[in-house]
């Protein structure tokens, strides 16, 4: 399977304020999770011919140690091809812990992935 070399950055670095509220509100959360770098997933040849499109939708777990632990498919962009591709690009991302009272701890992040053949062109 030939792999594209072009790479795209997806801007997802950053958390939205609602997001880090309620980690702050629920938690005592002072700093909330952050995915950075995540670039845009290749397109796979195969999908492209046959016209799948879709949306894939994953869990990271981001250890304390800013490490990524289980990644998990929320929701399947209907193609394991494209399900692969997600996941091969968020586990190029740079993970950075989220911080109680400035210690680290151990959370879960979701991000999802769209997969449009008008945006691979």
């Amino acid at each position: 399977m030939a792999v594209d070399k072009q790479i795209h950055q997806k801007k997802v670095s950053t958390p939205n304020s609602k997001e880090i509220m309620a980690d702050v509100k629920a938690k005592g959360v002072t700093q909330g999770a952050m995915v950075k770098n995540v670039f845009k997933p290749s397109y796979p040849s195969s999908c492209k011919r046959q016209g799948h499109e879709g949306a894939t939708v994953l869990e990271v777990t981001i250890l304390s140690k800013g490490k990524r632990g289980e990644i998990n498919i929320l929701k399947s962009a209907g193609c394991a091809s494209l399900d692969k591709a997600a996941i091969k690009a968020l586990k190029k991302a740079k993970y950075i812990p989220a911080r109680r009272l400035g210690v680290p701890f151990t959370t879960a992040k979701k991000i999802a992935f769209s997969f449009k053949l008008e945006d691979y062109q």
